[in-house]
């Protein structure tokens, strides 16, 4: 397989130039073609489902369902031409190549083109042979967590970790191994199907039985290469990101708050740091289809060069095109940066420099005090927060108390569940302790108490917490607000999306808010007055939609500078931070910055190029 592998990288020294443009010319397309198509699949299949979006656990239910996993094997087919689009016009390069001919990438895409249908048909039915023998697998993944990590709340397990965790950790684990197993053992025995589609005059489902023939009892040879390509991309990989990384690192302060000097940095990290991961991608990319090609024309007894290639070589003068032509270098270098730099001010003309996010201390102001706890909130008053946000259930005896996960054993150790306790034990539970031995006094609190601290210093942001147990949560919370006067003092916010619809039925006049942690379709259309999402969903693209659609767009959970700066820079309505403190601290900067250093910062965080730039956050939602 060495030899293979060696006759391949001296196959791409000879034609490297139209492989390389070969293979950024499919990704282009499949970027304007085959990205869009696939969203409109599924915009249109969540429209006919109600709604036009789904969040959290609404997506597991649609994609359980039989339209859902239609438009999963839709869309994974789609995602796999994509790549399989650019192996096709590689290979038809070198199929060319072989024959002692010569085309160019042009053909090689138009060739791709023409096998589309063919393409899409093989990848399509290679991921139902996939999906259906993966269901034990999953279902013991699905088992584990059932009967070990339900008995409590879902982030005890994250904090403390008891031995059912780690036993339903051991079960996925050993599920997950069995279907990479599984799954890439089958993978591996199709290595080939492309070429026996393209070269070897099989049909699209004939191909990968083409594949599996042709490699029955050479499965150590085909990993071998495998591993040797994964090997070395993944050596390279490493060392060119390692760097790129490294540049950032030394050029980003990892503490500090001085955006100038970060968004500056910035800058040049970001240009190594694509330029890197272009380079990798696409050389891995040539790479392993050139393998696949070379171990092809080893074992396949028919093998065939497509007449349209043929002729396509044939129309070509001299074999000259297997260089690319100066003019297309030159089209590319001055078109290609000029695209990127009107995108770029196109994107920093819309980044305003008025207006600031209001910021929401999360829980409280949960990093200098116990989340939910009176001690929390009256901190984020002293902080000069905007928002306070908390989280509220309702007791057996229907009360409503402000905590957050659905037992008490992350805070104290007491397994209760909340709709089981009455309010006189649940009263009696600590709250505080784990913190800090100065909070040893705090205990659950009642929405009531956190209303009559907040009233008049801070506005509160409510959560109804909805583990399918409630009795009148919404009616309670209304009639509570009304009771204490404060109804243009505070948001309502829910993760369940009936829960959300309810309030507005119920008070239409008030500001209710959908909190999304992961989302299909499109959330702007939800019928709510703001959006609680992720860093992660929300680009600037987003914000402006929902902008534009009336709703105000909440930022959870974000907790470093550079990242509250880059909300900002996005152009969100407001933050929800652990720090308020320090939130309104970058606020103080952000208003001095310029357009395009607020684009850095904003760029810097969404690559990867900044310190700490992920988001902090719980697993459930904000």
């Amino acid at each position: 397989m060495i030899a293979v592998a060696l006759k391949g990288l001296r196959r791409i020294a000879r034609v490297w130039p139209q492989l390389v443009a070969a293979d950024l010319a499919t990704r282009v397309a499949a970027t304007l073609l085959i990205a869009p198509a696939a969203a409109l699949v599924t915009r249109e299949a969540l429209a006919r489902a109600g709604g036009g979006a789904l969040t959290d656990q609404d997506i597991l239910r649609f994609v359980l369902s039989p339209a859902g996993l239609g438009v999963a094997r839709l869309v994974a087919a789609a995602s796999a031409l994509a790549g399989l689009l650019g192996h096709t016009a590689i290979m038809t390069v070198l199929a060319a190549h072989e024959e002692g001919r010569a085309v160019s990438w042009l053909d090689g895409m138009k060739h791709g083109a023409r096998r589309f249908l063919s393409v899409f048909e093989m990848a399509f039915y290679g991921l139902i042979r996939l999906l259906i023998p993966a269901a034990p697998f999953l279902a013991l993944a699905g088992g584990a967590y059932w009967f070990f990590l339900r008995e409590f709340d879902i982030n005890f397990y994250l904090t403390a970790r008891p031995p059912a965790f780690w036993m339903a950790g051991g079960l996925i684990l050993i599920a997950l191994a069995g279907l990479a197993w599984f799954a890439g053992g089958r993978v591996l025995h199709w290595a080939l199907a492309l070429p026996r589609l393209l070269f070897g005059g099989a049909s699209p489902s004939g191909a990968l039985a083409a594949s599996r023939s042709v490699t029955e009892g050479r499965f150590l040879s085909v990993l071998t290469l495998f591993g040797l390509w994964v090997g070395t991309s993944a050596l390279v990989s490493a060392t060119v990101t390692g760097a790129a990384a490294f540049l950032g690192r030394l050029l980003v302060p990892e503490s500090g708050t001085n955006l100038v000097v970060i968004s500056t940095a910035i800058a040049i990290a970001l240009v190594v740091g694509a330029v890197a991961n272009l380079i990798v991608s696409v050389a891995s990319s040539v790479t392993l289809a050139t393998f696949l090609f070379e171990l092809d024309r080893r074992w396949s007894e028919t093998w065939v060069l497509p007449p349209e290639i043929a002729e396509a070589a044939e129309a070509q003068v001299g074999g000259h095109s297997l260089r690319v032509p100066g003019w297309a270098w030159v089209v590319a270098a001055v078109v290609v940066p000029a695209a990127v730099l009107w995108g770029g001010l196109q994107l920093i003309g819309n980044i305003g420099t008025e207006g600031m996010p209001e910021i929401t201390a999360h829980r409280g102001s949960s990093g200098r005090a116990p989340e939910n706890t009176l001690a929390a909130v009256r901190a984020a008053i002293a902080d000069g927060a905007d928002w306070v946000e908390i989280d509220v259930q309702e007791t057996s005896d229907g009360v409503v108390v402000v905590h957050h996960d659905e037992d008490f054993m992350r805070a104290a150790g007491d397994a209760r569940k909340i709709w089981e306790a009455s309010w006189t034990d649940v009263a009696r539970i600590p709250n505080g302790a784990w913190f800090g031995p100065e909070f040893e006094g705090e205990r659950v609190t009642t929405l009531e108490e956190v209303l009559r601290v907040s009233r008049d210093r801070i506005r509160v942001n409510i959560e109804l917490k909805v583990y399918g147990h409630g009795q009148r949560l919404e009616e309670r919370t209304i009639e509570i607000v009304e009771t204490m006067g404060m109804e243009d003092q505070v948001a309502l916010m829910s993760l369940h999306r009936p829960t959300v619809e309810t309030l507005k039925r119920l008070r239409p006049d008030w500001t209710v808010g959908l909190l999304a942690a992961v989302s299909i379709g499109d959330l702007t259309q939800v019928e709510a007055d703001f959006l609680a999402v992720n860093a992660r969903t929300a680009t600037p693209g987003f914000i402006r939609r929902a902008q534009r659609a009336g709703k105000e767009v909440l930022v959870w959970t974000v907790n470093n500078p550079a990242q509250m700066a880059a909300v900002v820079s996005a152009g969100a309505d407001g933050i929800i931070t652990d720090e308020p403190a320090l939130a309104l601290e970058i606020l103080g900067q952000m208003g001095s910055l310029s357009p395009v250093e607020r684009f850095l910062l904003g760029a810097g965080s969404r690559f990867g190029v900044v310190p700490g730039g992920n988001v902090s956050s719980e697993v459930s939602d904000a």
